[in-house]
């Protein structure tokens, strides 16, 4: 078991840490594709059992021989594409030819890609309009506009109502400006649609219609975030409710809530726009304005779906003053038969009750924990009565609690905790078997938490512990096939499979309708595109919003819990994002590639020109001062923050010395990078002979508590995920307990 006891004295003296946490289209740059460039060639592709996927086989029609190549960039592909475009299956031959004329494309070389394309839209018949717009873009690059121009209007007459009728639109709009109307009128989402209105906004800034356009259809552009606040500022007065949806929408999906709560209030009247008027507010921090409107929501639509959930955020704000509130939303929601709701109003039900000290807080428990013990709620109140044992000391009740967790509530994100920790207190209580039992329940539930990682670490696994983790050099290996897409078309499913990212995201855009009102499958479909496209942030974000939805939507819960069983839902969460340039600087400082991967992952969600509210830039949010030092340190002279290379040299600089402060114990080295070292210096101080693991628990910023398991979590999800020894010990360990079980 690690200790802490000696740790207080290898705390050297240092500055407080200042890293702090955190194209035209935001599209995919080959050097920056989460599985691409040069990894092959550092790691080679390995091989790992194929996983059939309980998504679906919709897009699965890309050549086995063809899937691997689809990672590789155009200079490392090139001559087995060209053999399999010789001489492979008919199937190999038109997808090989695709790639080809598309890097061929790229690299400015339209005569090369017409002698891939010639023919090719017959043979290719479910991209035989992307085909064409390849062709008239070769033939526009080989200077024969007139083939370019007759390939675009046979494109209008053939394809009118697909997406490569807009790319026609556009290029023959060149002569003909009335043809890019139409293309606003018919192909409004589209990407090009957006990208005429920039444009016609550069001329006109009060064209109220096209920024409206975008707003409307264009969440992708890296600029958006401007119109919308131009929209709703400037030329508010000319805006119509359904204009203000667009925006409130707009505001919403970015978590503005205060903005969209304005907007909400402005837009069409109806219990969802009520509901979120006022819980934007509350989110805001504006809580006797929340109250207000909820109330006035509650009196206008007392029957709408969102009234319950209405009437629980009204009785959690107005505190003892609420409970008549919940007790009208438990009648709603019971009436309803919103089970996952009922708990968290009980729940709710229970903390006044006991702030009150009220007679009657056991039988609304004891109702919680009977008729509703498999909720969310249920979970949490376990693990409250468990953390209240903890502080009385009483390992063995706590325990119970945990266990409880464990058993009744495997689904929930608290069950992995309870479960660890009722093996640490079962230890704790003269229960030998305890932990044992405990990592292998977490190895076979919870393969993805940071506890799986810690018990695995406490288990002697080749997957270091805090003092051992930063020198552990994992190998690599690429997944062999990519998650399957849950909606869209077969074109639009051909076009992610072949790797061609922002040809599939923008084709997405013109398919996705409804963002408002979007269902699990288009969710999920537009989270992968996003995370393929570069956009890790907001894809991620639509990935693990999944959860949150399950628990609210009861339709929804198979399906995720369906899609959870697929590692390649989980690699589309934690992306190979820039690798190689993570791998070289973490090589020059002797440091785990995978876990300076999970910092940049905490970090920034791979976003190079991100700014935190305190100044931190780019991938590995480094604070200018501290990387004029640190740079000044390794000898950088001329350095950009928001460059990928840049920041992570700089970035990997500065880990390597919070690790040398702490003699190399990468739990403190990571709470260093978040809190500062003079924070720790002082946990380290006022705990210093405190086990490891209650050290983190103690951590008394939130934020950095949190920070530090989330981190080596998401360094163990990469192990996993990518690394096959790792990955086969795991499938071992479950494959034994489910056995036994």
């Amino acid at each position: 078991m690690l200790q802490l006891q000696n740790l207080n004295c290898i705390c050297r003296s240092a500055l407080k840490s200042s890293v702090l946490p955190s194209s035209k289209f935001p599209m995919f740059k080959r050097s920056t594709l989460s599985l691409v460039l040069g990894t092959f060639l550092l790691f080679g592709c390995g091989s790992q059992s194929s996983v059939k996927s309980p998504i679906g086989s919709a897009g699965e029609t890309v050549s086995e021989s063809i899937v691997p190549l689809t990672f590789l960039p155009p200079q490392i592909r090139d001559d087995q594409l060209k053999q399999l475009a010789r001489e492979g299956t008919k199937r190999e031959k038109r997808q090989a030819r695709y790639l080809l004329s598309a890097d061929l494309l790229e690299q400015k070389q339209g005569g090369a890609a017409l002698e891939y394309l010639d023919g090719l839209e017959k043979k290719y018949g479910v991209l035989e309009g992307e085909v064409l717009v390849l062709q008239a873009k070769a033939h526009s690059l080989n200077n024969d506009r007139e083939k370019a121009q007759e390939i675009w209007q046979k494109i209008l007459k053939n394809h009118s109502e697909e997406p490569a009728a807009a790319e026609a639109l556009v290029a023959l709009g060149k002569d003909d400006p009335q043809l890019l109307d139409q293309l606003i009128e018919e192909f409004p989402r589209h990407p090009r649609a957006i990208d005429i209105a920039v444009e016609r906004l550069k001329v006109n800034p009060a064209d109220v219609p096209m920024r409206v356009l975008i707003v409307k259809y264009g969440q992708w552009h890296p600029d958006y975030g401007r119109y919308l606040e131009r929209l709703t500022t400037e030329f508010k007065d000319q805006l119509k409710p359904e204009d203000w949806q667009a925006a409130a929408f707009g505001y919403w999906d970015r978590q503005i809530y205060k903005q969209a709560s304005s907007a909400y209030e402005q837009a069409p009247k109806n219990s969802l726009t009520a509901f979120r008027a006022a819980r934007g507010q509350q989110l805001a921090g504006g809580k006797e304005r929340a109250i207000a409107s909820y109330k006035q929501m509650v009196a206008d639509y007392p029957q709408s779906k969102e009234t319950a959930t209405a009437l629980l955020k009204l009785g959690e704000l107005r505190g003892f003053a609420g409970l008549p509130h919940l007790d009208q939303a438990l009648k709603l929601a019971t009436a309803n038969e919103e089970t996952h709701r009922i708990g968290q109003i009980l729940l709710a039900k229970i903390r006044l009750l006991k702030k009150q000290q009220s007679a009657d807080a056991p039988k609304v428990q004891e109702q919680l924990l009977k008729d509703y013990g498999s909720t969310e709620a249920a979970a949490e109140f376990r693990w409250e009565m468990a953390q209240e044992q903890v502080t009385a000391k009483n390992f063995r009740a706590a325990r119970n609690w945990a266990l409880e967790v464990e058993k009744q509530n495997p689904e929930s994100d608290l069950a992995a905790p309870a479960t660890f920790w009722a093996g640490k207190w079962g230890e704790r209580t003269k229960q030998p078997n305890a932990m044992q039992e405990a990592s292998k329940s977490l190895w076979k539930n919870h393969p993805g938490s940071y506890y799986s990682w810690r018990t695995a670490s406490l288990a002697g696994w080749d997957v270091g512990d805090f003092s051992t983790v930063r020198y552990v050099q994992p190998r690599v290996n690429l997944p062999p096939s990519k998650l399957p897409l849950p909606a869209g078309s077969k074109a639009l499913q051909e076009l992610y499979q072949l790797g061609q990212s922002q040809a599939a995201y923008e084709r997405w855009q013109w398919e996705f309708q409804d963002r408002d009102q979007r269902s699990f499958e288009e969710q999920l479909t537009d989270g992968i595109l996003r995370v393929e496209a570069g956009d890790y942030l907001r894809g991620m974000f639509m990935i693990l919003n999944l959860y949150y939805r399950a628990q609210e939507e009861p339709e929804g819960r198979e399906l995720y819990q369906q899609w959870r069983q697929d590692p390649r839902f989980w690699q589309a969460l934690y992306p190979l994002a820039y690798f190689p340039e993570v791998s070289k600087w973490s090589k020059e400082r002797n440091l785990n590639s995978l876990l300076v991967l999970g910092l940049i992952r905490q970090e920034s969600r791979f976003q190079p020109q991100i700014r935190s509210s305190a100044g931190a830039v780019g991938l590995m949010q480094v604070l200018p001062a501290t990387a004029e030092q640190t740079a000044l340190q390794i000898g950088l002279q001329d350095y950009k923050l928001t460059g990928v290379d840049d920041n992570i040299n700089i970035g990997t600089a500065y880990f390597d010395y919070t690790h040398q402060l702490y003699d190399q114990n990468s739990m403190l080295a990571i709470a260093s990078y978040n809190a500062g070292p003079g924070n720790v210096a002082k946990w380290l101080r006022e705990r210093p002979n405190s086990n490891a693991d209650d050290f983190i628990e103690a951590i008394p910023f939130p934020e950095t508590n949190n920070y530090v398991k989330v981190v080596l979590e998401n360094y163990w999800n990469y192990l996993r995920l990518y690394n096959p020894e790792i990955a086969k010990q795991l499938q071992k360990q479950q494959i034994e307990t489910e056995q036994k079980t």
